[in-house]
């Protein structure tokens, strides 16, 4: 039987590095894994520190959401006292067709903002469409616009009917029940 003394399997040089659990083939074995030490754990922080900290993030948290909501508000408030100032204006440049909040309201033409901007382009676009948007969502407009009623252009002449669904519409909106299509029963 041949012993072979010259494995280069058993020569081949092995890398060890300190401070990680590897010693140099000098020093004595790695220490085993019941007897190796254990890195302590961090404390968590204690109730009587934790609660302010978490609240303090909480109070941070809701006054960044109240600034954002109040900013939302006034922005919405703003929104509808430019659309209030743009509605007189439109009443007072096209009397025959936009009435000053309180009196009552024509059915407008389908895409009569359009021809305001190319009439007025020194109107604000922006403004112009909130105007007309709030003032026919109206109650007072939802309420003229029945089937057959007539709708209006800038000068007051006819251009166009309220279709059967736009007065449905017009009911729905102002809370009253379409009747066309129901039978009653007595």
């Amino acid at each position: 039987m041949t012993i072979a003394v010259n494995n280069p399997m058993k020569l081949k040089p092995v890398l060890r590095l300190k401070g990680f659990g590897l010693s140099s083939p000098s020093s004595s074995p790695p220490a085993s894994p019941a007897t190796a030490p254990r890195p302590v754990p961090p404390k968590p922080p204690t109730p009587a520190v934790a609660e302010p900290i978490a609240a303090k993030a909480v109070e941070g948290k809701a006054a960044i959401i109240a600034k954002r909501v109040a900013a939302y508000e006034a922005g919405k408030l703003e929104m509808k006292r430019r659309a209030l100032e743009m509605q007189v204006t439109l009443a007072e440049r096209f009397p025959a067709c936009f009435k000053p909040p309180g009196q009552p309201r024509l059915p407008l033409k389908v895409g009569i903002d359009l021809d305001v901007l190319s009439i007025a382009p020194d109107l604000s676009e922006t403004d112009l469409k909130q105007a007309i948007r709030s003032y026919v969502a109206a109650p007072e407009y939802y309420l003229v616009a029945i089937e057959g009623a007539v709708r209006v252009d800038l000068d007051g002449e006819p251009a166009g009917m309220v279709t059967p669904d736009q007065a449905r519409w017009a009911q729905i909106k102002v809370g009253k029940r379409p009747t066309q299509g129901v039978e009653q029963s007595n």
